[in-house]
C-alpha cells in the first residue's frame, strides 16, 4: 500500500512538472512567474526544517530549484519561439515549363517523303514514323549481358515502318539518308542498325533524301514487302 501511494505521488509530481513546462511553452510570462514562485518555495523549504533535519530541507529545496530551472528554461524557449519570425506556408509559384507543341511530327525532309509513301502503299499497309528500334526488335531475356545489348538500341529510332494493317506486325523499315548520313559516326550507326534488323529478319530500305519522289518508283521498291492483293 505504501509503495502504491509513493508511486502515485511520484506520478502526480511528474504530471505537475510537465503541466508547468507546457504552460511555460505556451505562455512564457506565466512560466517565468511560476518559476519564480517555485524558486521562493525552495528557499522556504530550506529554512522550514529544524536543525536536526536541515539536510532534508536542503535536498527538498534543491529539488524544487531544479523544477524552477526547468520551467524557466521552457519559458525562455517559448519566448524565443514567439520572437522568431513565423514561417508562413506559402505555396511555391507554379513553374512555367518550357515545352511547346511541335508544328509537325516530321521534319521537312521526312514530310516530303511521307505523302508519296502513302500513295505508294495505297492503303495496303499502315505507315508509322519515328519508331523506336526497341519497338521493332526484342532481346531474349536469357541473353548474356542483356542490359548492355538493350542499351545499344534503346536510344535509336528509324524514320518509317510499314506494318500489317490487321496485326501491326512490322514488314519493312525505311530510312531516309540525308547529308548527315555521310558522317563517319552516322555511317557506323547505320551499319549497326542494318545488322540489328537483318539479324531480326526485318528488311530495311534506304532512300536518298530529296525534295520530290516518284510514287511509281517507290511502289516498285516497297511492293515486294507488302501483303499480296487478294
Amino acid at each position: 500500500m505504501a509503495r502504491r501511494r509513493r508511486r502515485n505521488s511520484d506520478d502526480n509530481e511528474q504530471g505537475l512538472v510537465w503541466e508547468l513546462v507546457d504552460l511555460a511553452l505556451v505562455s512564457p510570462k506565466a512560466g517565468f512567474i511560476c518559476a519564480g514562485v517555485v524558486l521562493v518555495l525552495g528557499i522556504i523549504l530550506m529554512g522550514a526544517f529544524p536543525k536536526n533535519m536541515q539536510s532534508v530541507g536542503v535536498i527538498l529545496g534543491l529539488f524544487v530549484w531544479v523544477i524552477a530551472g526547468i520551467v524557466a528554461m521552457a519559458s525562455l524557449i517559448g519566448l524565443l519561439r514567439r520572437r522568431s519570425p513565423a514561417k508562413t506556408s506559402v505555396p511555391p509559384p507554379l513553374q512555367v515549363l518550357p515545352y511547346r507543341k511541335m508544328k509537325s511530327l516530321l521534319s521537312p525532309g521526312e514530310y516530303a517523303f511521307y505523302h508519296p509513301l502513302l500513295d505508294a502503299v495505297d492503303g495496303r499497309c499502315a505507315v508509322f514514323a519515328k519508331t523506336r528500334l526497341v519497338d521493332l526488335v526484342r532481346i531474349p531475356k536469357e541473353t548474356p549481358n542483356w542490359r548492355a545489348w538493350f542499351q545499344r538500341v534503346s536510344q535509336k529510332h528509324v524514320d518509317f515502318v510499314l506494318c500489317d494493317l490487321a496485326t501491326t506486325a512490322p514488314l519493312l523499315v525505311i530510312e531516309l539518308d540525308d547529308l548527315s548520313h555521310k558522317v563517319e559516326a552516322r555511317k557506323e550507326r547505320d551499319e549497326f542498325v542494318d545488322q540489328v534488323l537483318h539479324t531480326a529478319g526485318l528488311p530495311i530500305l534506304h532512300f536518298k533524301c530529296q525534295q520530290a519522289y516518284d510514287v511509281e518508283l517507290l511502289r516498285a521498291k516497297v511492293t515486294p514487302f507488302m501483303p499480296a492483293i487478294i
